[in-house]
């Protein structure tokens, strides 16, 4: 039980997914005052494909997320009751937040703006909400050191491009719904019929407000961020905690009918079958998981490996994971190593005799001496794979081929050609051949 392994490392994941439901829950029947709508968030919660997902990954995120919303969990608290408890549960669940994940801080943005908006920007001049933020900004004082080195390698972090791609603008997507469970969730309310949205009731502004300030900000600023110092973070784990107002906001809506008895139900219901049925069943079958993966091409590469490859065979791989710039300050380590060549290593056999080097995330002056160091390194071998996608892979190849004297030997499956990953094989030239 106690030991290393993977169940231990998601053991707490999982742990923090399930009490996300019951927070997820709380803070329901907080924002809302129908416990139709309460039951229908939390059905929506238990489906959505990124938080299963990161509940089962071994990293922080189910941590966040919980944080997240104990965080406006205990912020609705504080901001109706002024209560000392509440102003210090909040300054506690949100620094433990910022501490999590220092990018989910952008939550406290979204709050202030929301006081200003309820009570204008004068209430944050106020004792309570002064000694609240102060507070906070004290528990979260001793990271200030860590998020100015961050800073200084915030190059680092760019390992999304900064032009949301096809594929990533589809995982993000997904992660707000299973688009055809909207279509068929949006056919039954138009079948049963949707109630005019009224917009002088006091407690709809309250909660549309509250909703989309959690939605919108967020996203604007980390668009804002992005731009002002060159780092993208459009991708799901950053953003994650920006889902769950979208979670909130299509279980109002698809109660928001005309009908009151068991029919008020059906878009509900509609919506977490489809989920279920369209995306996450049909997901677990395909990859063993509740979650779309896209198939890069590291299978069949492993495959293709395990049939052609050798013992004592050379493998360059490049695996995108931005760890792998460590290398050029600790090229041999076996830690570092296993860790970003877990996709190429998932698809080989134990015992598969290959030598294993990988490539640097980043091709740049600091990067240069050791790519060069690794072309001399496998320069010995009779026989080197080069794994990768096409840009990566090319650039070496080019590289061996023209300084070393290798040539290239295409003698794999050509179906390898329509993954992102391919395989390369390079053997030495013979004099005089």
């Amino acid at each position: 039980m106690f030991e290393e392994g993977s169940f231990q490392l998601r053991l707490p994941s999982v742990i923090f997914g399930v009490l996300t439901l019951i927070v997820a829950y709380r803070l329901a029947t907080q924002i809302f005052r129908d416990p139709a709508v309460t039951l229908a968030a939390l059905a929506v919660f238990s489906v959505a494909e990124q938080l299963i997902w990161f509940s089962q990954t071994a990293r922080p995120y189910a941590l966040a997320l919980l944080l997240t919303l104990l965080s406006f969990g205990s912020f609705l608290h504080f901001l109706q009751s002024r209560r000392m408890r509440h102003a210090i549960v909040y300054a506690l669940t949100t620094a433990l937040l910022i501490y999590a994940h220092f990018l989910f801080g952008v939550v406290v943005v979204v709050q202030v703006v929301l006081v200003m908006a309820k009570s204008g920007w004068r209430e944050l001049l106020s004792k309570h909400w002064l000694w609240t933020l102060s507070i906070t900004a004290m528990l979260c004082l001793p990271l200030s050191g860590q998020l100015i080195a961050l800073y200084g390698r915030r190059q680092a972090l760019d390992w999304i491009p900064h032009v949301v791609q096809t594929s990533q603008g589809a995982t993000l997507a997904r992660g707000f719904a299973d688009p055809w469970a909207l279509v068929l969730a949006t056919v039954a309310l138009l079948a049963i019929g949707i109630e005019r949205i009224n917009l002088r009731d006091s407690s709809t502004r309250e909660v549309l407000k509250f909703l989309l300030a959690w939605l919108i900000i967020p996203l604007a600023g980390i668009w804002a961020l992005a731009t002002l110092i060159g780092v993208s973070f459009f991708e799901a784990r950053y953003i994650l905690f920006v889902y769950p107002a979208a979670y909130y906001l299509w279980a109002w809506l698809m109660l928001h009918v005309k009908a009151t008895n068991w029919r008020r139900a059906l878009p509900a219901c509609a919506f977490v079958t489809a989920t279920m049925g369209i995306s996450l069943i049909p997901h677990l079958f395909e990859n063993g998981t509740f979650r779309h993966a896209e198939q890069l091409g590291w299978e069949r590469a492993g495959k293709t490996m395990s049939a052609l490859g050798r013992p004592g065979d050379q493998v360059v791989f490049y695996s995108v994971f931005v760890e792998a710039d460590q290398f050029t300050e600790k090229p041999q380590d076996a830690f570092l190593l296993s860790y970003v060549s877990w996709p190429l290593v998932a698809h080989l056999p134990p015992n598969h005799g290959l030598s294993l080097i990988s490539l640097p995330h980043h091709q740049n002056d600091h990067t240069n001496r050791y790519i060069r160091s690794i072309e001399q390194r496998v320069a010995t071998h009779e026989r080197v794979w080069v794994i990768g996608p096409d840009k990566q892979r090319e650039y070496f190849n080019d590289e061996m081929i023209s300084q070393f004297g290798f040539h290239r030997v295409d003698t794999f499956p050509s179906e390898l050609s329509e993954y992102t990953i391919k395989v390369s094989l390079l053997v030495r030239s013979r004099q005089g051949s």
